[in-house]
Protein backbone atom coordinates (compact mmCIF):
# COMPACT_ATOMS: atom_id res chain seq x y z
CA UNK A 1 0.00 0.00 0.00
CA UNK A 2 1.17 3.53 -0.75
CA UNK A 3 0.54 6.44 1.61
CA UNK A 4 1.73 10.00 1.99
CA UNK A 5 4.96 10.42 3.89
CA UNK A 6 4.20 10.98 7.60
CA UNK A 7 5.63 14.51 7.46
CA UNK A 8 3.26 15.40 4.61
CA UNK A 9 0.28 13.85 6.42
CA UNK A 10 1.14 15.84 9.54
CA UNK A 11 1.05 19.11 7.56
CA UNK A 12 -2.22 18.98 5.57
CA UNK A 13 -2.41 22.76 5.10
CA UNK A 14 1.27 23.25 4.24
CA UNK A 15 2.90 23.60 0.85
CA UNK A 16 6.12 21.92 -0.29
CA UNK A 17 8.41 23.52 -2.88
CA UNK A 18 11.23 22.05 -4.99
CA UNK A 19 13.67 24.11 -7.10
CA UNK A 20 15.34 22.15 -9.91
CA UNK A 21 18.02 24.68 -10.93
CA UNK A 22 18.30 23.87 -14.63
CA UNK A 23 20.66 26.43 -16.11
CA UNK A 24 19.19 26.32 -19.62
CA UNK A 25 16.88 24.35 -21.89
CA UNK A 26 19.86 22.19 -22.80
CA UNK A 27 19.34 20.52 -19.43
CA UNK A 28 15.61 20.05 -20.08
CA UNK A 29 16.12 16.42 -21.06
CA UNK A 30 13.93 13.33 -20.58
CA UNK A 31 16.52 11.82 -18.23
CA UNK A 32 16.67 14.87 -15.96
CA UNK A 33 12.91 15.31 -15.96
CA UNK A 34 12.28 11.66 -15.14
CA UNK A 35 14.63 11.91 -12.19
CA UNK A 36 12.77 14.99 -10.96
CA UNK A 37 9.51 13.06 -11.04
CA UNK A 38 11.03 10.18 -9.09
CA UNK A 39 12.45 12.58 -6.52
CA UNK A 40 9.13 14.34 -5.95
CA UNK A 41 7.26 11.04 -5.64
CA UNK A 42 9.84 9.74 -3.17
CA UNK A 43 9.56 12.88 -1.06
CA UNK A 44 5.76 12.69 -0.97
CA UNK A 45 4.96 8.97 -0.89
CA UNK A 46 6.01 5.88 1.04
CA UNK A 47 5.15 2.19 1.22
CA UNK A 48 3.15 1.01 4.24
CA UNK A 49 1.35 -2.16 5.30
CA UNK A 50 -2.26 -2.43 4.21
CA UNK A 51 -4.54 -3.48 1.39
CA UNK A 52 -3.35 -2.39 -2.07
CA UNK A 53 -5.30 0.44 -3.65
CA UNK A 54 -5.82 1.73 -7.16
CA UNK A 55 -4.73 5.15 -8.35
CA UNK A 56 -5.92 7.73 -10.83
CA UNK A 57 -3.21 10.17 -11.91
CA UNK A 58 -4.55 13.36 -13.51
CA UNK A 59 -2.01 15.41 -15.47
CA UNK A 60 -2.97 18.45 -17.52
CA UNK A 61 -2.67 17.28 -21.15
CA UNK A 62 -3.52 20.20 -23.34
CA UNK A 63 -3.21 21.65 -26.82
CA UNK A 64 -3.85 19.86 -30.08
CA UNK A 65 -5.33 20.81 -33.44
CA UNK A 66 -8.73 22.43 -33.46
CA UNK A 67 -11.66 21.28 -35.57
CA UNK A 68 -10.90 21.86 -39.24
CA UNK A 69 -7.15 22.24 -38.75
CA UNK A 70 -4.62 19.93 -40.36
CA UNK A 71 -3.22 17.71 -37.57
CA UNK A 72 0.01 17.17 -39.51
CA UNK A 73 0.73 20.91 -39.37
CA UNK A 74 0.24 21.14 -35.61
CA UNK A 75 3.21 21.18 -33.23
CA UNK A 76 2.97 20.44 -29.53
CA UNK A 77 3.96 23.27 -27.18
CA UNK A 78 5.68 21.62 -24.15
CA UNK A 79 4.55 24.18 -21.56
CA UNK A 80 0.88 23.61 -22.33
CA UNK A 81 0.91 20.20 -20.62
CA UNK A 82 2.27 18.58 -17.50
CA UNK A 83 5.65 17.26 -18.59
CA UNK A 84 5.30 13.63 -19.57
CA UNK A 85 8.76 12.65 -18.33
CA UNK A 86 8.14 14.12 -14.88
CA UNK A 87 4.95 12.04 -14.74
CA UNK A 88 6.90 9.02 -16.00
CA UNK A 89 9.37 9.36 -13.15
CA UNK A 90 6.54 9.78 -10.65
CA UNK A 91 4.86 6.60 -11.91
CA UNK A 92 8.12 4.66 -11.91
CA UNK A 93 8.65 5.57 -8.28
CA UNK A 94 5.09 4.51 -7.47
CA UNK A 95 5.79 1.08 -8.94
CA UNK A 96 9.00 0.88 -6.90
CA UNK A 97 6.87 1.55 -3.81
CA UNK A 98 4.58 -1.36 -4.67
CA UNK A 99 1.87 -0.13 -7.03
CA UNK A 100 1.44 -2.47 -9.96
CA UNK A 101 0.96 -0.91 -13.41
CA UNK A 102 -2.51 -2.46 -13.54
CA UNK A 103 -3.44 -0.40 -10.47
CA UNK A 104 -2.70 2.94 -12.17
CA UNK A 105 -4.92 4.90 -14.57
CA UNK A 106 -3.73 8.12 -16.21
CA UNK A 107 -6.71 10.18 -17.30
CA UNK A 108 -7.61 13.42 -19.02
CA UNK A 109 -10.82 14.85 -20.38
CA UNK A 110 -11.47 18.08 -22.21
CA UNK A 111 -14.16 19.91 -24.17
CA UNK A 112 -12.97 18.02 -27.27
CA UNK A 113 -13.98 14.38 -27.55
CA UNK A 114 -11.10 13.22 -29.75
CA UNK A 115 -7.79 13.53 -27.88
CA UNK A 116 -5.89 11.19 -30.21
CA UNK A 117 -3.36 13.71 -31.45
CA UNK A 118 -2.60 15.44 -28.16
CA UNK A 119 -2.20 12.15 -26.28
CA UNK A 120 0.19 10.97 -28.97
CA UNK A 121 2.26 14.09 -29.55
CA UNK A 122 2.53 15.00 -25.87
CA UNK A 123 4.14 11.59 -25.33
CA UNK A 124 1.51 10.24 -22.95
CA UNK A 125 0.31 7.48 -25.28
CA UNK A 126 3.79 6.02 -25.67
CA UNK A 127 4.73 6.51 -22.02
CA UNK A 128 1.64 4.70 -20.73
CA UNK A 129 2.10 1.87 -23.20
CA UNK A 130 5.72 1.47 -22.18
CA UNK A 131 4.93 1.42 -18.45
CA UNK A 132 1.84 -0.77 -18.89
CA UNK A 133 -0.55 1.70 -17.22
CA UNK A 134 -4.00 2.53 -18.53
CA UNK A 135 -4.49 5.80 -20.44
CA UNK A 136 -8.14 6.87 -20.37
CA UNK A 137 -9.83 9.72 -22.22
CA UNK A 138 -12.79 10.34 -19.92
CA UNK A 139 -14.62 12.67 -22.31
CA UNK A 140 -17.18 10.31 -23.82
CA UNK A 141 -20.01 11.19 -26.17
CA UNK A 142 -22.38 9.35 -23.86
CA UNK A 143 -22.09 7.64 -20.50
CA UNK A 144 -23.71 4.49 -19.24
CA UNK A 145 -25.34 4.19 -15.80
CA UNK A 146 -22.17 2.64 -14.36
CA UNK A 147 -19.70 5.16 -15.83
CA UNK A 148 -20.26 8.05 -13.41
CA UNK A 149 -20.14 8.80 -9.71
CA UNK A 150 -22.80 11.44 -9.04
CA UNK A 151 -21.87 13.60 -6.05
CA UNK A 152 -24.61 15.51 -4.23
CA UNK A 153 -23.51 19.04 -3.36
CA UNK A 154 -25.66 20.45 -0.53
CA UNK A 155 -23.28 23.44 -0.39
CA UNK A 156 -23.03 23.83 -4.16
CA UNK A 157 -23.62 27.29 -5.58
CA UNK A 158 -23.91 26.40 -9.28
CA UNK A 159 -24.27 22.61 -9.23
CA UNK A 160 -26.84 20.67 -7.22
CA UNK A 161 -24.92 17.51 -8.08
CA UNK A 162 -21.93 16.85 -10.26
CA UNK A 163 -20.91 13.77 -12.31
CA UNK A 164 -17.35 12.52 -11.83
CA UNK A 165 -16.10 9.95 -14.31
CA UNK A 166 -15.17 6.65 -12.72
CA UNK A 167 -12.90 5.23 -11.45
CA UNK A 168 -12.36 8.56 -9.64
CA UNK A 169 -14.24 8.53 -6.31
CA UNK A 170 -14.64 4.75 -6.40
CA UNK A 171 -13.89 3.00 -3.08
CA UNK A 172 -10.21 2.11 -2.78
CA UNK A 173 -9.12 4.61 -5.46
CA UNK A 174 -6.73 7.45 -4.61
CA UNK A 175 -6.45 10.52 -6.83
CA UNK A 176 -3.11 12.18 -7.58
CA UNK A 177 -3.49 15.59 -9.20
CA UNK A 178 -0.44 16.70 -11.25
CA UNK A 179 -1.13 20.05 -12.91
CA UNK A 180 1.21 22.19 -14.96
CA UNK A 181 2.18 25.78 -14.14
CA UNK A 182 0.34 27.86 -16.66
CA UNK A 183 -1.40 31.17 -17.28
CA UNK A 184 -5.06 31.32 -18.25
CA UNK A 185 -7.10 34.01 -19.96
CA UNK A 186 -10.03 33.79 -17.54
CA UNK A 187 -8.73 32.24 -14.30
CA UNK A 188 -5.35 34.03 -14.77
CA UNK A 189 -3.54 30.95 -13.43
CA UNK A 190 -4.49 27.37 -14.26
CA UNK A 191 -3.00 25.10 -11.62
CA UNK A 192 -4.23 22.29 -9.38
CA UNK A 193 -7.79 23.57 -8.82
CA UNK A 194 -8.51 24.01 -12.51
CA UNK A 195 -6.84 20.72 -13.43
CA UNK A 196 -9.56 18.88 -11.48
CA UNK A 197 -12.10 20.22 -13.96
CA UNK A 198 -10.93 17.52 -16.38
CA UNK A 199 -12.43 14.79 -14.16
CA UNK A 200 -16.01 16.00 -14.60
CA UNK A 201 -18.17 14.29 -17.22
CA UNK A 202 -18.32 15.71 -20.73
CA UNK A 203 -21.22 18.12 -21.02
CA UNK A 204 -20.72 19.37 -17.45
CA UNK A 205 -17.00 20.17 -17.42
CA UNK A 206 -17.09 23.34 -19.54
CA UNK A 207 -16.69 25.72 -16.63
CA UNK A 208 -15.47 28.72 -18.66
CA UNK A 209 -18.71 29.36 -20.53
CA UNK A 210 -20.62 32.62 -20.34
CA UNK A 211 -23.92 32.70 -18.45
CA UNK A 212 -25.79 33.39 -21.69
CA UNK A 213 -24.80 29.99 -23.10
CA UNK A 214 -26.38 28.23 -20.13
CA UNK A 215 -29.48 30.39 -20.22
CA UNK A 216 -30.06 29.75 -23.93
CA UNK A 217 -29.44 26.02 -23.56
CA UNK A 218 -26.73 26.13 -26.22
CA UNK A 219 -23.97 23.64 -26.91
CA UNK A 220 -24.07 20.90 -24.26
CA UNK A 221 -26.69 22.49 -22.02
CA UNK A 222 -29.66 20.24 -22.66
CA UNK A 223 -32.60 20.19 -20.22
CA UNK A 224 -31.14 17.01 -18.71
CA UNK A 225 -27.75 18.64 -18.10
CA UNK A 226 -29.29 21.82 -16.71
CA UNK A 227 -31.48 19.82 -14.32
CA UNK A 228 -28.34 19.21 -12.25
CA UNK A 229 -27.67 22.96 -11.91
CA UNK A 230 -29.38 25.30 -9.50
CA UNK A 231 -32.18 27.29 -11.14
CA UNK A 232 -32.05 31.02 -11.82
CA UNK A 233 -28.28 31.21 -11.54
CA UNK A 234 -28.15 34.83 -12.65
CA UNK A 235 -30.07 36.03 -9.59
CA UNK A 236 -27.96 33.78 -7.37
CA UNK A 237 -24.65 35.07 -8.70
CA UNK A 238 -25.28 38.74 -9.51
CA UNK A 239 -25.11 40.05 -5.89
CA UNK A 240 -21.67 38.52 -5.40
CA UNK A 241 -20.60 39.75 -8.82
CA UNK A 242 -21.53 43.36 -7.96
CA UNK A 243 -19.65 43.11 -4.69
CA UNK A 244 -16.53 41.74 -6.38
CA UNK A 245 -16.66 44.42 -9.08
CA UNK A 246 -16.18 47.03 -6.37
CA UNK A 247 -12.81 45.41 -5.57
CA UNK A 248 -11.88 44.42 -9.14
CA UNK A 249 -13.39 46.52 -11.97
CA UNK A 250 -12.52 43.80 -14.52
CA UNK A 251 -14.65 41.23 -12.69
CA UNK A 252 -17.80 40.15 -14.51
CA UNK A 253 -20.51 37.51 -14.31
CA UNK A 254 -18.35 35.05 -16.19
CA UNK A 255 -15.75 35.27 -13.40
CA UNK A 256 -18.45 34.70 -10.78
CA UNK A 257 -19.87 31.69 -12.64
CA UNK A 258 -16.54 30.07 -13.46
CA UNK A 259 -15.05 30.48 -9.97
CA UNK A 260 -18.09 29.04 -8.22
CA UNK A 261 -18.22 26.07 -10.62
CA UNK A 262 -14.55 25.41 -9.89
CA UNK A 263 -15.16 25.60 -6.15
CA UNK A 264 -18.24 23.36 -6.37
CA UNK A 265 -15.92 20.80 -7.94
CA UNK A 266 -13.66 21.01 -4.88
CA UNK A 267 -16.60 19.78 -2.84
CA UNK A 268 -16.71 16.62 -4.98
CA UNK A 269 -13.02 15.76 -5.20
CA UNK A 270 -10.42 15.12 -2.50
CA UNK A 271 -7.05 14.34 -4.09
CA UNK A 272 -4.50 12.44 -2.06
CA UNK A 273 -1.97 15.09 -3.14
CA UNK A 274 -1.94 18.08 -5.49
CA UNK A 275 1.21 18.90 -7.47
CA UNK A 276 2.03 21.78 -9.80
CA UNK A 277 4.81 20.83 -12.22
CA UNK A 278 6.58 24.05 -13.15
CA UNK A 279 9.95 22.98 -14.45
CA UNK A 280 8.64 24.72 -17.55
CA UNK A 281 5.84 27.28 -17.15
CA UNK A 282 3.55 28.69 -19.82
CA UNK A 283 2.68 32.38 -20.02
CA UNK A 284 0.23 34.41 -22.08
CA UNK A 285 -3.23 32.81 -22.17
CA UNK A 286 -1.63 29.42 -21.47
CA UNK A 287 -2.56 28.03 -24.85
CA UNK A 288 -1.81 29.31 -28.33
CA UNK A 289 -0.87 32.80 -27.24
CA UNK A 290 2.12 32.66 -24.96
CA UNK A 291 5.65 31.48 -24.43
CA UNK A 292 7.30 28.83 -22.31
CA UNK A 293 9.49 29.94 -19.40
CA UNK A 294 12.13 27.79 -17.67
CA UNK A 295 10.72 28.07 -14.13
CA UNK A 296 12.59 25.32 -12.22
CA UNK A 297 9.77 25.00 -9.67
CA UNK A 298 7.48 22.24 -8.41
CA UNK A 299 4.89 22.77 -5.70
CA UNK A 300 2.74 20.27 -3.79
CA UNK A 301 0.31 20.00 -0.91
CA UNK A 302 -2.89 18.39 0.29
CA UNK A 303 -4.88 21.64 0.12
CA UNK A 304 -5.16 22.66 -3.57
CA UNK A 305 -6.09 26.26 -2.76
CA UNK A 306 -2.91 26.76 -0.72
CA UNK A 307 -0.86 25.11 -3.47
CA UNK A 308 -2.33 27.45 -6.07
CA UNK A 309 -1.98 30.57 -3.93
CA UNK A 310 1.73 29.89 -3.47
CA UNK A 311 2.19 28.90 -7.12
CA UNK A 312 0.42 32.05 -8.32
CA UNK A 313 2.70 34.20 -6.15
CA UNK A 314 5.84 32.39 -7.36
CA UNK A 315 4.71 32.92 -10.97
CA UNK A 316 4.97 36.64 -10.29
CA UNK A 317 1.21 37.17 -10.09
CA UNK A 318 -0.96 38.66 -7.34
CA UNK A 319 -2.90 35.83 -5.60
CA UNK A 320 -5.71 38.32 -4.90
CA UNK A 321 -6.52 38.51 -8.61
CA UNK A 322 -7.46 34.96 -9.79
CA UNK A 323 -11.21 34.64 -9.52
CA UNK A 324 -11.20 31.07 -8.22
CA UNK A 325 -8.79 31.89 -5.36
CA UNK A 326 -10.99 34.79 -4.27
CA UNK A 327 -14.13 32.63 -4.22
CA UNK A 328 -12.31 29.66 -2.66
CA UNK A 329 -11.16 31.83 0.25
CA UNK A 330 -14.65 33.28 0.72
CA UNK A 331 -16.19 29.82 0.72
CA UNK A 332 -13.74 28.49 3.29
CA UNK A 333 -11.53 26.21 1.19
CA UNK A 334 -8.32 27.88 2.34
CA UNK A 335 -6.30 31.08 2.30
CA UNK A 336 -5.31 32.93 -0.85
CA UNK A 337 -2.56 34.72 1.08
CA UNK A 338 0.66 32.79 0.40
CA UNK A 339 2.33 34.45 3.39
CA UNK A 340 -0.30 32.84 5.64
CA UNK A 341 0.62 29.35 4.41
CA UNK A 342 3.35 27.27 6.03
CA UNK A 343 5.94 26.41 3.38
CA UNK A 344 8.71 23.83 3.34
CA UNK A 345 11.62 23.80 0.91
CA UNK A 346 12.41 20.27 -0.24
CA UNK A 347 16.00 19.13 -0.70
CA UNK A 348 18.37 16.23 -0.25
CA UNK A 349 18.36 16.80 3.52
CA UNK A 350 14.56 16.69 3.73
CA UNK A 351 12.02 19.46 4.35
CA UNK A 352 13.28 22.82 5.61
CA UNK A 353 10.89 25.45 6.90
CA UNK A 354 10.80 28.54 4.69
CA UNK A 355 11.05 31.52 7.01
CA UNK A 356 10.21 34.05 4.32
CA UNK A 357 8.50 33.21 1.05
CA UNK A 358 10.53 35.90 -0.69
CA UNK A 359 13.71 33.85 -0.21
CA UNK A 360 12.45 31.42 -2.88
CA UNK A 361 12.42 34.11 -5.54
CA UNK A 362 9.62 34.99 -7.95
CA UNK A 363 9.36 34.24 -11.64
CA UNK A 364 8.07 36.44 -14.41
CA UNK A 365 5.33 34.42 -16.10
CA UNK A 366 3.19 36.93 -18.02
CA UNK A 367 -0.59 36.53 -18.02
CA UNK A 368 -2.88 37.78 -20.79
CA UNK A 369 -6.49 38.19 -19.68
CA UNK A 370 -8.98 37.21 -22.39
CA UNK A 371 -11.39 39.77 -23.73
CA UNK A 372 -14.78 39.61 -22.01
CA UNK A 373 -13.43 37.79 -18.96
Amino acid sequence: MIALQPFVQDHPESVFVWRTRMASMEEYTPENLTEIGRCVAGDLLCSVDGDPQNFVVKPNICGGPREGEDPSAWRHQPGESTNVDVVRGFLEEMTELGAGPEQITVTEGRSTLDLTHILRYSGYEYMCQELGVRLFNNSLGSYGPDDLNWIDLPQGVVFREIPIVRPVNDPGVDLINIATMKAHGLALTTLSVKNLQGLVAYGYKHFCHHMEILEKGENWYTPEVLSHFHSDLRSVLEPGCRRHQQEDPEWDLRDELYANRACDNLLALRPMINIVEGVLARGGTGYRRGEDVLANTLIAGINPVHVDAVATYLMGQDPDRPNYLRIAAERGFGSRDPFAVEIFLMGEDGPRACEDLREIGRLEVPVTRSSGG
